[in-house]
């Protein structure tokens, strides 16, 4: 009897005092965002990629690593439409090539920059406008991408455990196609709820650059998983994990003629709210 008594605490100990997360039993819930004006929401953001691309039977890789601590405020709220001021407050990166580690360069020209975002509150982006600096394709679409990700995943509806919604996003040179569920319920060490969502898109990109006097046309699709853990508060992201896998063909035009090169893409991305 004493032994099973111990077993039993020992149990309790591993359930309870371990755990980081106590579940906890919900019904019917609306999971939507609240924005108040003067609010600042900040977020790390890290993303790690590797780009690969098999030229002539060689196989050349480029990696990938950004680090972004990015300040969200809402100046505005004006029946459903938000007016975001987003500020970059540090900006880093590198990119690695047969073990050649350089900084991307004039990243970190981009610290302290903003930009105005506009959008519906059930995340519909409806303009972005920025310095200059903020103005070339490639970082419109990773800014897009962030704040598609922070505030355009909600249903805004009633939903249950196991509910699932989609959302679809269409813009030039890019279609995306994602589902969420509503997986379980949690509570952290400070007693705050939380939701957990799991979300799988499917992803298709058309993109077109010039780069060391080529002309580098890349089609790729495939599809992204992740994890959300969102407050029950006001429905702000705490922290997500997502992972992309795309594959396809980048078509280049150069000196030494057109060539057809198979492309892989491997992307992940972590959001942890700092304040």
């Amino acid at each position: 009897m004493f032994k099973k008594s111990i077993l039993f605490i020992t149990f309790l100990i591993l359930i309870f005092g371990c755990a980081k997360n106590v579940i906890i039993k919900k019904g019917s819930v609306l999971l939507t965002q609240t924005f108040k004006e003067g609010t600042i929401v900040k977020y790390k953001i890290t993303e790690i990629m590797t780009n690969t691309m098999v030229i002539q039977s060689t196989t050349q890789e480029q990696n990938i690593t950004m680090g972004f601590d990015i300040s969200n405020e809402v100046e505005r709220v004006k029946v459903d439409t938000v007016f975001l001021k987003t500020t970059i407050e540090k900006a880093e990166g590198t990119t690695r090539v047969q073990g050649d580690i350089k900084s991307i360069p004039d990243i970190d020209k981009l610290n302290g920059k903003s930009f105005r975002v506009t959008l519906l509150k059930n995340g519909k982006i409806l303009n972005i406008e920025g310095d200059e600096e903020l103005a070339s394709e490639d970082m419109v679409s990773e800014i897009k991408s962030f704040i598609r990700v922070l505030y355009g995943f909600l249903p805004n509806t009633p939903v249950s455990l196991g509910s699932t919604w989609e959302r679809e996003y269409q813009e030039e040179g890019e279609s995306t196609h994602s589902t969420y569920t509503l997986t379980e319920f949690q509570q952290d060490k400070e007693g705050n709820e939380i939701a957990v969502i799991s979300t799988k898109s499917a992803v298709s990109v058309e993109k077109s650059v010039q780069q060391s006097g080529m002309d580098i046309k890349t089609e790729i699709s495939g599809t992204t998983k992740g994890t959300i853990f969102c407050s029950m508060e006001n429905g702000f992201i705490v922290s997500a994990k997502i992972h992309a896998a795309l594959e396809g063909k980048s078509y280049i035009s150069g000196p030494m003629g057109d060539m057809e090169v198979p492309t892989y893409v491997n992307q992940d991305v972590e959001i942890k709210r700092i304040r």
